[in-house]
């Protein structure tokens, strides 16, 4: 069985608007026990302005999964694949925009963002389960973090010039 379930929002007005949107996707053992999956996603843009020459734009996304991990990368013909297995991501992504216009040939834009990542694989044991299986768990996180700054300017006979910076 599968389910789909959306929903979005948005609206503003001169001075501020916001689109958002959430989404959830679940899917129940249909291939193989074990073979669960949800996957929740959220989605947001906020922009304001700060002065009539000063924008600002927020965005947010973030997923999460979870699967139950019925087989390996190499194949249950190589190895026993554990029913318990089960692999969680989470991801999310922030950034914030500043837009200035200091003149009406001249804009300038400053975006500072961060990215967080975290993987995690289980395998617990069954209930009286003895031998060589045991329980198992790993986790791996990363995160990224930047900026850029970027100014243009238009010129003469419709050229324009570029030249910024970016960091990461």
């Amino acid at each position: 069985h599968s389910f789909r379930e959306r929903l979005s929002l948005s609206g503003g007005d001169d001075r501020f608007g916001y689109r958002m949107g959430l989404s959830n996707f679940s899917q129940r053992g249909t291939v193989f026990h074990n073979s669960d999956f949800d996957n929740r996603n959220f989605s947001g843009r906020f922009d304001f302005k700060l002065a009539p020459e000063l924008d600002a734009t927020l965005v947010v996304r973030s997923a999460e999964s979870h699967l139950g991990v019925y087989t390996t990368s190499a194949g249950a013909e190589f190895e026993p694949t554990d029913p318990n297995d089960t692999k969680d991501r989470s991801d999310t992504l922030i950034s914030m925009t500043f837009l200035s216009r200091p003149s009406t040939t001249w804009d300038s834009r400053l975006t500072l963002s961060r990215y967080f990542n975290t993987v995690k694989f289980n395998t617990l044991k069954d209930i009286g389960e003895v031998g060589e299986t045991s329980e198992n768990y790993s986790i791996t996180e990363f995160s990224r973090q930047g900026g850029t700054w970027q100014n243009d300017w238009r010129l003469d006979g419709g050229h324009e010039l570029s030249a910024g910076f970016d960091y990461e």
